[in-house]
């Protein structure tokens, strides 16, 4: 009779009580790179299920990586994951932080659950600054969904103090997630579950899975696409995706909606004010009510681990400049485009 109490008083967001924890395996500790951005590079590897202990066993296999300063020390840890227990992964995703790991899913891998709430943790530093670096493949999955508190057999009768400890727990769990969903401090680009993530996990059902499925998702959750493995669309428009990267700049604010793509004026009237961007940017009037302009360029250089070629766009409202980016390419594919259609060969 232990095992049905046990259950009903682990909150968890898979549903079941895994056989077994995740294995974590060190590959190297060579620091992460600007140059890595593409190759899928791995420090350590997480693989199976979320179970408590394994915050323990990812403390120890850092432990084997000599230690380095602050921002010589981002590494990424590549995850594959069914999900498991919720406490766990909040844990986990603890250890994630402090140790400025990336995190990273490949293609034909899975982060569900316990596992992608732990992902949403990857950030790594440079200086006094942290940023996240949470990275996904076209064909990686994953997912997400509320947390569930399990009572396997209807027909036992659970000690009320037992289902009262359940369900603090999995108050105390929401919490932790209402937690990371709050502003990032000064030192934070953002926060590690942006508040559209947190209202999506929240409204999920514990049987259901909101999987990661288009670019608006990754864009919008603040989750990077790896450039390097994705597939062009063969009717890609390169003027057309400028358009749509001046616009989707938003995402990067995380904001919940990004603007919509609007034309461009193709000649400036006299009455508009012209921004004089620097060297090597393309200057775009956009079409509207307002004086918006919009400057772009490809980057050959390195920014954090952004590897070329990167845009780098600069946007205006009446010739003043308003705000920069760096973006992925990826940024000027349509935000609907799904992710599977975007996996080379298919």
């Amino acid at each position: 009779m232990l095992r049905p109490i046990a259950l009903a008083a682990a909150a968890v967001l898979g549903g079941t009580v895994a056989a077994q924890a995740a294995t974590i395996t060190v590959l190297s500790d060579r620091v992460l790179r600007g140059s890595d951005a593409g190759s899928g590079y791995c420090n350590l590897v997480l693989n199976g299920p979320i179970e408590d202990g394994d915050a323990d066993r990812l403390r120890a296999a850092l432990e084997q990586i000599p230690p380095k300063q602050h921002d010589e020390n981002n590494r990424v840890l590549c995850m594959n994951s069914p999900g498991g227990n919720l406490e766990a992964g909040l844990a986990l995703g603890t250890v994630i932080s402090e140790a400025y790991l990336g995190t990273y899913v490949h293609s034909e891998h899975e982060c569900l659950s316990a596992c992608a709430v732990a992902f949403m943790h990857g950030r790594i530093a440079f200086w006094e600054f942290r940023t996240s670096h949470r990275v996904m493949e076209p064909g990686a999955r994953i997912g997400f969904h509320a947390p569930s508190l399990p009572l396997p057999d209807q027909n036992i009768p659970y000690p009320s103090e037992v289902v009262g400890a359940a369900y603090q727990a999995a108050v105390r769990n929401i919490a932790a997630l209402s937690r990371a969903a709050m502003p990032p401090t000064m030192f934070d680009a953002e926060p590690i579950l942006r508040q559209s993530l947190l209202t999506e996990l929240l409204e999920t059902p514990p049987d259901g899975m909101r999987y990661v499925e288009t670019l608006h998702d990754a864009f919008l959750w603040g989750i990077a696409v790896n450039q390097d493995q994705v597939a062009i669309p063969a009717d890609f428009d390169v003027m057309q995706g400028f358009r749509q990267a001046c616009a989707s700049a938003d995402y990067t604010e995380a904001r919940n909606l990004p603007a919509p793509v609007q034309p461009i004026v193709e000649s400036y009237a006299a009455h508009y004010t012209r921004p004089e961007p620097e060297p090597g940017y393309t200057l775009f009037l956009l079409e509207g009510p307002f004086e918006e302009q919009c400057a772009i360029r490809f980057s050959d250089e390195t920014i954090l681990t952004l590897a070329p070629p990167y845009l780098s766009v600069i946007r205006y409202l009446e010739g003043r400049e308003t705000d920069r980016h760096a973006l992925s390419p990826v940024y000027m594919l349509p935000p609907e485009t799904r992710l599977e259609s975007l996996i080379p060969g298919r």
